[in-house]
């Protein structure tokens, strides 16, 4: 099962990518991949690389398709994947919790 964490940790790797790299990367539907990605851009956690139309930072403008744009990690995004590595950590035992 692909994670947001698994997803963020991709975006993280790379300068920007694409709904098709996500579907590629994780062998996902493209219908998934997407899924995926509107999840996060919603959530802030990614953005678009280019300049958005007003009002549209965080969604689709009219008759847009996400499948056409590239997206990079926010810093709000980096610090959610710091947050689920620490979360990971704490699980394997790896950190002190009190």
């Amino acid at each position: 099962m692909t994670t947001r964490a698994d997803v963020l940790a991709f975006f993280e790797g790379n300068d920007s990518a694409a709904v098709y790299h996500v579907a590629a990367k994780f062998r996902l539907t493209m219908p998934a991949a997407a899924k995926h990605v509107a999840r996060l851009w919603t959530e802030l956690l990614i953005e678009s690389t280019k300049p958005r139309p007003h009002g549209t930072r965080y969604r689709l403008g009219a008759h847009e398709q996400l499948e056409g744009l590239r997206f990079k990690l926010t810093e709000r995004g980096r610090r959610r994947l710091a947050y689920y590595r620490l979360g990971d950590q704490a699980e394997a035992g790896q950190l002190p919790l009190g």
